[in-house]
């Protein structure tokens, strides 16, 4: 344990942030969840122990021949500050990011284009044949900075959270991946100015939609 939290080994975290355990009986959206500490050994890393806020679901839609969906929420540096450097403690989250991985094949599966961080209907894609071929031989990333302030609100590490349970149970419930965006710039509207006794409300009213 470091200041209360717990303290993992590298190998520990890449392994629990990139493994599936819904087939494990998991019933919740978040299948790793962890605020704490990483001790980095291994070679060709920067050596230390540095804070990790990072939430992960992994395996959504998953279908042979392909892992299915990585959907990833991780508070990190503001990277509008000067310098890029390790966090220390919890009070360095700057701001939170989301990176959801989607396979080339299911890409094709929901008709859909995923280039640029962003994704779009298949119906919209610019390029030729060829080029869409070629961006889904491999796997894509939407990426996306929420406009949460962890420094002066509060609740910021619960509405990431919110937020991120949110998008998994869209994409299970065949929710369009062009959509994904959109909507959790809906939800931040939402979420933006509520009070902490509002919050156990409105997280209930959002979870029942």
């Amino acid at each position: 344990m470091k200041e209360g939290l717990p303290v993992i080994s590298a190998e520990d975290y890449v392994r629990f942030y990139n493994t599936d355990i819904r087939a494990a009986g998991a019933d919740t959206a978040v299948t790793f969840n962890f605020q704490g500490f990483v001790k980095e050994e291994r070679e060709g890393y920067i050596q230390g122990t540095f804070y990790k806020d990072t939430m992960a679901t992994n395996g959504i839609l998953k279908a042979e021949g392909h892992e299915g969906i990585h959907v990833s929420t991780d508070g990190v540096i503001d990277y509008s500050a000067s310098g890029n450097y390790q966090m220390k403690s919890l009070e360095d989250v700057g701001e939170y990011d989301i990176y959801i991985k989607v396979p080339g094949k299911l890409q094709v599966e929901k008709m859909c284009v995923v280039r640029y961080e962003s994704c779009t209907p298949e119906s919209e894609f610019d390029g030729d044949s060829e080029e869409l071929e070629r961006t889904r031989s491999e796997d894509g990333y939407i990426v996306m900075r929420l406009k949460l302030e962890p420094r002066e609100d509060k609740l910021a590490r619960q509405k990431a959270e919110l937020i991120h349970n949110q998008i998994v149970r869209f994409v299970e419930r065949g929710g369009a991946l062009h959509e994904i965006q959109g909507r959790t710039r809906s939800l931040e509207h939402r979420l933006e100015n509520i009070s902490e006794e509002d919050f156990p409300t409105q997280k209930k009213l959002l979870e029942s939609e």
